[in-house]
């Protein structure tokens, strides 16, 4: 202040001092107003050339997405099959963030990356594997094309990390061998109901023909030998059905994929039944080229209560693109 009054009043006379006294807090008003739209100015050309561009448009895709439903090859998971998938730690979510970064986590595939958005409904994920266009009908999110699609609803950060800790903390059961009913909080199982008492005498029934009975090998597993698939793109033989250490029962497979691209093998959305009842096995194993792998698709105890219902399975694998859409191969699965 003094080097200012100083530096003026060697310019000016005693009088003109007197004025320039009463102005000088408007001056310097001034002068400080004029350093704050200078720095506010900076910033925001800072920010402007720091943004990427991905905004206005698009703002109603930004925050968390999970999981509505899945449809593909004209079959739908949805309700009760949705909810038994995340029964066993399995779940989908998307994040699109201000930022423009994104995250994809598909059943436990996660995939990192950015978005852009097109228009207000119109927008691309992409990451170094998926790049996949997206689109927001009736507030929903819907990712992939017409024939190919998940559908997300809103949701929030809080949910999708309690998901990735109910994840792992069924990955750790699993792997101390974890009682699958207590896995599930579902209580003892409990059988059909017994047939109810008739008054009517049964009729003697014939005495059966005893068949030779199969006996398992060392592992307790029962030995097959059954083909589902051999062609150009991969082979798959049933080698043996038993229980898993966790109780569950179901097929030990062995596939090799005898293509030149990486696959996923999986069972075909609604397409599984065990002695006529819709049933949902468990199967998804990633398969580069040339590689032979042993696998186990198993069946919730809910559903299979033992391997000696495991009877007339019908059902259809999928050979899937790797953490995408397109489908390479279907095949019949049936074990009678």
């Amino acid at each position: 202040m003094h080097s200012i009054l100083w530096f003026l009043s060697s310019t000016i006379t005693v009088r003109e001092e007197a004025r320039v006294r009463r102005y000088l807090p408007i001056v310097i008003a001034l002068f400080v107003a004029s350093l704050a739209w200078l720095g506010f100015a900076s910033y925001a050309r800072y920010v402007e050339n720091s943004w990427d561009g991905t905004m206005p448009d698009g703002m109603d895709f930004i925050g968390t997405w999970q999981i509505e439903s899945r449809t593909t090859d004209g079959q739908e998971l949805s309700g009760d099959n949705l909810k038994k998938v995340r029964d066993f730690g399995f779940d989908s979510f998307v994040t699109l963030n201000l930022d423009a970064t994104a995250e994809l986590n598909l059943y436990g595939n996660v995939f990192t990356g950015g978005w852009l958005a097109e228009d207000e409904t119109h927008a691309t994920i992409h990451t170094d594997e998926v790049e996949k266009l997206m689109r927001l009908e009736a507030g929903k999110l819907v990712l992939g094309d017409e024939d190919d699609f998940f559908v997300f609803v809103p949701s929030t950060p809080e949910a999708y990390q309690e998901y990735l800790r109910r994840a792992e903390e069924m990955k750790h059961a699993q792997e101390i061998g974890t009682d699958l009913a207590e896995l599930l909080d579902i209580g003892d199982y409990q059988g059909a109901n017994p047939e109810e008492e008739s008054d009517v005498p049964a009729e003697p029934e014939e005495e059966p023909t005893e068949a030779p009975k199969e006996e398992p090998n060392e592992q307790g597993i029962y030995p097959m030998d059954l083909t589902v698939a051999d062609d150009a793109l991969v082979l798959i033989k049933i080698t043996g059905r038993g229980e898993d250490n966790l109780g569950c029962s179901g097929y030990y497979l062995t596939i090799r994929n005898k293509s030149d691209k990486p696959f996923t093998v999986t069972r075909a959305i609604d397409t599984f039944t065990v002695d006529g009842k819709s049933t949902t096995p468990v199967l998804s194993e990633n398969l580069e080229p040339g590689q032979s792998v042993d696998v186990f698709m198993w069946w919730d105890i809910t559903e299979v209560r033992d391997i000696e219902q495991l009877v007339k399975v019908e059902g259809v694998i999928e050979v899937d693109e790797i953490n995408g859409f397109e489908a390479y191969g279907t095949y019949d699965f049936v074990v009678s």
